[in-house]
């Protein structure tokens, strides 16, 4: 009958809906578990090597700020972590640079004279 097939639908449709909930977890488990073995595969600074690329983060953080970037963008204790406490300061230290460089070359252009034509 129509009632008993419109139970058997929901039921298909619910059985769907926990499959693709299942494999979107599986996904996020798997790029979880390829991140952190990235992080373990990279090798690990010497506390000198660590200190420096730390120090190099907050120069340029500080290098932003000092541009503008408000401070609640990015914290120092944000920084901090990235690098001592995830092992991405690489990656952090290229984030900001890259942000830096995109800032100092807006600064530049609305402080350009203008071109005559």
């Amino acid at each position: 009958s129509a009632l008993d097939a419109a139970p058997a639908a929901v039921r298909v449709a619910l059985e769907r809906r926990l499959a693709e909930e299942e494999e979107e977890a599986t996904k996020e488990e798997e790029e979880a578990l390829a991140a952190e073995a990235a992080r373990a595969a990279t090798p690990a600074l010497s506390p000198r090597e660590l200190n420096a690329l730390l120090n190099n983060c907050c120069s340029v953080l500080d290098a932003l700020h000092r541009l503008g970037m408000p401070r609640e963008i990015v914290s120092f204790d944000a920084v901090i972590g990235a690098v001592e406490k995830w092992q991405l300061g690489a990656t952090t230290l290229a984030l900001l640079s890259a942000e830096h460089e995109r800032m100092l070359r807006a600064a530049a252009e609305t402080t350009r004279p203008e071109e005559t034509r």
